[in-house]
């Protein structure tokens, strides 16, 4: 009788643990996939910004009010959180800041689609392991 209860309280108090273990793995992975792929973006991120200064620069100097205005929004969404991601209005925008933003958003995609890739991975592979 006392076997029973003794494996009993083990499973009791095994099953608290891996439901602990399970969230903070969950958390570390995350915060390790954002923190590289910060460190991926940061300097595509910085060339676009330097990229986007010049452009403006370009604006104001040929008296191109509307082209310095755009660039400047775009220089200040590129500030806000998430700002990675183009936003999915259908503004009209000067041909050569599309130009810029394209090649930004597609040497993006290049550097972070491995790590996604890993990511995902991982994720399945603790849900396969929690599950």
């Amino acid at each position: 009788m006392k076997i029973p209860s003794i494996l009993l309280s083990l499973v009791f108090l095994a099953v608290p643990t891996l439901a602990q273990d399970s969230p903070e793995s969950l958390v570390g992975l995350k915060d390790a996939y954002e923190k590289e792929r910060r460190a991926v973006l940061e300097p595509l991120t910085k060339r676009y910004l330097d990229a986007l200064h010049t452009l403006k620069l370009k604006y104001t100097q040929s008296g191109d009010l509307e082209g310095a205005l755009a660039v400047e929004g775009e220089i200040k969404r590129m500030a806000e959180p998430g700002a990675g991601k183009p936003p999915g209005g259908a503004e009209a925008l000067p041909d050569d800041l599309v130009s810029l933003r394209n090649i930004y958003t597609d040497s993006a995609a290049r550097a972070t689609d491995p790590l996604s890739g890993k990511y995902i991975g991982a994720l399945e592979a603790m849900r396969l392991r929690y599950t």
